[in-house]
């Protein structure tokens, strides 16, 4: 399901159910500030979100399952983009990716907790 938003400036968020389960599962965790809808195409998925957390920035990806980004994430914790091979986490519940996380300076802990995503491990203080 697709749920859109606006975040001022006549500004739209659209975000799916998985984006929204992602965002509200960080804001548990972290400082998360603005959010804006990325061109998902260029990376070979269906919807992408750029986040300020905790004051850097995080990019997350809702893919198909079967998307050739999709495989290379579970597979090699990567992505590809032209020639590039950029670090990627894969969360197989929300049949998500996060990128960035590795420049970012809690990477690792975004890395844990987006890993936990969907399964009701990572959300502490949501809802």
């Amino acid at each position: 399901m697709l749920v859109t938003g606006f975040l001022g400036c006549g500004e739209e968020l659209r975000i799916t159910d998985e984006l929204k389960t992602a965002i509200e599962g960080l804001e548990a965790e972290f400082d998360v500030g603005r959010k804006r809808n990325r061109p998902a195409e260029w990376i070979g998925a269906e919807y992408g979100l750029h986040l300020i957390v905790n004051g850097q920035e995080i990019e997350l990806y809702k893919y198909d399952p079967a998307a050739e980004n999709a495989i290379r994430a579970r597979e090699n914790g990567k992505v590809k983009k032209n020639e590039l091979a950029l670090p990627a986490v894969y969360n197989e519940q929300l049949n998500m990716v996060l990128i960035w996380h590795d420049v970012h300076s809690d990477g690792e802990k975004i890395k844990s907790v987006f890993e936990n995503l969907g399964s009701g491990g990572a959300i502490t203080n949501c809802c």
